[in-house]
């Protein structure tokens, strides 16, 4: 068998291209809704298991099926802890929150299932001018339990205030439910 013609080598990215696009839209589009789906959840006051079902309907529409019950509860705390650090984030970065206050410290839940990145991060404290900082938003992994504090010029007299102490720490979650 020879090797195959260079038309058909070009169809075969074409199709392929086309079909990684696909993909990309229904992962973009599945997020979306499970995002959306925990939002309204917690507005309404959802606890977990309430919000479950809606959690199935989502994934079988997708094909994913029903996931274990700690996958469902995984993705319920990371996209609610996304939703509750994104709108924090929001309110303390807007421009009254800057006006109010200039800095805002990481504060982890300190516990044998705590992350070395959420670890090393507890306590830190950084300006809100510091766009470097704005990678160590929580939650920074799965599971994340962290979140930021907003401090102002009294909280922060005396203690070291610098993006430099973080110097190795790899944020090794890219956050897609909080951006979607």
């Amino acid at each position: 068998m020879g090797l195959p013609s260079i038309k058909a080598v070009l169809v075969n990215a074409r199709a392929n291209a086309k079909a990684l696009a696909l993909i990309k839209d229904i992962e973009t589009t599945y997020l979306q809704e499970v995002r959306d789906s925990v939002v309204a959840a917690m507005n309404d006051g959802l606890t977990l298991t309430e919000w479950e079902p809606s959690f199935d309907a989502i994934t079988s529409r997708f094909g994913y099926g029903t996931g274990p019950a700690n996958y469902t509860e995984m993705v319920f705390r990371t996209v609610s802890q996304s939703a509750y650090n994104g709108g924090k984030a929001s309110e303390m970065f807007g421009p009254e929150g800057q006006a109010r206050a200039g800095y805002w410290q990481f504060s982890a839940v300190m516990d044998d299932r705590t992350t070395d990145e959420c670890a090393a991060l507890d306590g830190q404290i950084f300006a809100k001018t510091d766009a470097d900082a704005m990678d160590f938003i929580p939650p920074l992994d799965y599971n994340c339990r962290s979140t930021l504090i907003e401090l102002d010029d009294t909280d922060v007299e005396g203690e070291t205030i610098s993006a430099a102490n973080t110097v190795g720490i790899d944020v090794a979650f890219d956050n897609e439910l909080m951006l979607v």
